[in-house]
């Protein structure tokens, strides 16, 4: 629930969620991604102690390749999906040069996994597609960059918001996005889709 990692509240589950990473079960580590993962992208006060491009996104990438469960794949994919919305996680997986490893053996992998291939080819999408593309905009967004720039629009949303809401995502850079559409042509992405 997302009431439950509000401010200070978060702290308690954040670290037993952390403490999953490390466990020796690859079903529970890949649980502990996909809420860790999700945590980070909805609550912005929280990234800094969860530090997604780490220990979660190590994990997260190491699942992936490892020889597991294919219900484990299908979560890791999950995460993966959750943390690449995430110009910041983007933008590591390009500083770092990592790879994805053979994402047709994960994608076959998971369609072994029982009647949740629609699932898995979601999150697959969806991932593949956040590292490649720039995010739509709505057409709300649209209107109000033709009309103010960024400051005006950050500050009126502020103003509208005064406890604080979400600060808004950076734009993703192009620059990286080409590079990681070439890293997953490279790790068999255009197979997989």
């Amino acid at each position: 629930d997302v009431q439950h990692f509000r401010e200070k509240a978060g702290e308690e589950p954040i670290k037993h969620l952390k403490a999953m990473l490390k466990s020796a079960k690859p079903k529970v580590r890949a649980r502990a991604c996909v809420a860790l993962a999700k945590v980070s992208l909805l609550h912005h006060d929280h990234r800094v102690g969860i530090n997604p491009s780490g220990k979660l996104l190590q994990a997260t990438l190491g699942l992936l390749e490892a020889k597991v469960a294919p219900s484990v794949h299908r979560w890791a994919v999950e995460a993966l999906m959750f943390l690449t919305i995430m110009p910041d996680i983007k933008e590591h997986l390009y500083k770092e040069k990592m790879s994805f490893g053979s994402l047709t053996s994960l994608s076959e992998s998971v369609a072994k996994d029982g009647g949740h291939q629609s699932t898995l080819q979601h999150c697959m999408v969806s991932a593949l597609r956040q590292m490649c593309c720039p995010r739509d905009k709505t057409d709300e967004q649209k209107r109000l960059e033709q009309e103010m720039d960024p400051k005006q629009i950050e500050q009126m949303r502020q103003l509208s918001n005064p406890h604080g809401g979400q600060p808004t995502e950076r734009a993703d850079d192009t620059t990286v996005m080409k590079a990681l559409a070439a890293q997953l042509a490279r790790d068999d992405a255009t197979l997989v889709v």
